[in-house]
């Protein structure tokens, strides 16, 4: 049995509304029908600005191991379960107010509920410890939702989920008609999960004045991806490419084949400001390449070109460091459009050195 937080209402204190009526009451103001009123009003006023707090609320990790075909009960006294940057909820307060979900076959690590979801870090992971082995596992956050991983083949090694890995985790199950089972997926070669793969890395090819704000299908419905993305078909290949924020689903007709691709930068280190993920608005094909019209902020967006990665690279891409850091640079220059002349002819010289020591530090001047 575990507990799941929901959201909840916090009410006014008793306190505080009984202090304001009496105020009215000791007190010699004039007890007229405009100051009644006020009264009543402002009673209201608090009420309803405290009925609208957010109460605690947040997602869980719910996992099933695996060794050998065989799962294994948990808790184990040969087994230990790890938790790192993660405040667990207490056991100990009262939880007549949250409602339960009961797996007896499932291990659950539960954060703290707070207003801002639960308490658990964007770096948390999960050691899976027996004997001399420790397999590490960085699951999608479950700060805001729930995450199950129940296919979980005990193996030494340390394991990253992408969430859009995780997206298609029923799918992976059930296949539906698509054909074979996307790649990758929960059920199948965890050592994927080791190293990066399926990746759609991007290269910023030309800016753009404006790009639309949102997809058009801004829909999660990967159990059914082919009739709410967007896409973009290939003739030549037969391959058709669906989109959805920073997705991208290839599906082979000839070979009924689904791969799942994260896009993202070709460098998880950003040495300006923090960048956004990548999310695709468009695609289009040109010269036989895929491109992409992907908005990043306010001061990063245009045309990129596409690198799609598998298990291995088959071209070199480590050109693209660079390129990401002049991207970057770039708009952060464009970010001085905001303010005025005197800010921007103050800043941008030291934007300008913080590049070139960035190039410089890394061998790439």
């Amino acid at each position: 049995m575990v507990w799941k937080f929901g959201s909840g209402k916090k009410c006014v204190s008793n306190v505080f509304l009984l202090r304001l009526y009496n105020m009215f009451n000791v007190y010699q103001f004039p007890k007229t029908a405009l100051m009644k009123g006020l009264l009543v009003f402002s009673l209201f006023l608090v009420s309803l600005i405290s009925f609208g707090q957010p109460g605690p609320s947040g997602g869980m990790l719910a996992i099933k191991v695996f060794r050998d075909g065989k799962r294994i009960e948990l808790p184990n006294a040969n087994w230990q379960i790890i938790p790192t940057n993660i405040t667990l909820a207490d056991k100990t307060i009262d939880y007549s107010s949250f409602y339960f979900v009961e797996d007896s076959s499932m291990y659950y690590i539960v954060p703290q509920a707070t207003p801002a979801g639960g308490n658990v870090a964007d770096d948390f992971y999960l050691d899976i410890v027996f004997g001399k082995d420790t397999m590490t596992i960085f699951p999608p956050s479950f700060k805001h939702r729930d995450i199950i991983l129940d296919s979980i083949p005990f193996q030494k090694g340390v394991y990253k989920i992408p969430q859009s890995v995780y997206d298609f985790r029923e799918l992976s199950k059930k296949g539906y008609y698509y054909g074979k089972t996307p790649v990758p997926n929960l059920i199948g070669d965890w050592d994927l999960f080791t190293r990066e793969t399926y990746k759609c890395y991007i290269e910023k090819v030309e800016d753009l004045d404006e790009v639309p704000n949102e997809n058009a299908y801004y829909e999660n419905k990967q159990s059914d991806f082919k009739q709410h993305w967007q896409s973009l078909s290939m003739q030549k290949t037969g391959v058709a490419y669906y989109f959805n924020d920073n997705v991208i689903v290839a599906y082979s007709y000839a070979l009924e084949t689904t791969t799942i691709y994260e896009v993202k930068d070709f460098s998880d280190v950003h040495y300006f400001r923090s960048q956004w993920r990548p999310s695709v608005r468009s695609l289009f094909s040109k010269d036989g390449e895929v491109y992409a019209i992907i908005y990043k902020n306010s001061d990063n967006f245009g045309i990129f070109k596409l690198h799609f990665v598998n298990e291995k690279p088959t071209e070199d891409l480590n050109y693209l460091l660079k390129k990401q850091i002049t991207e970057e640079y770039e708009a952060e220059l464009n970010g001085l459009r905001l303010y005025d002349q005197t800010y921007r002819d103050r800043e941008a010289p030291q934007i300008t050195r913080n590049y070139e020591a960035v190039l410089e530090s890394l061998g790439l001047r």
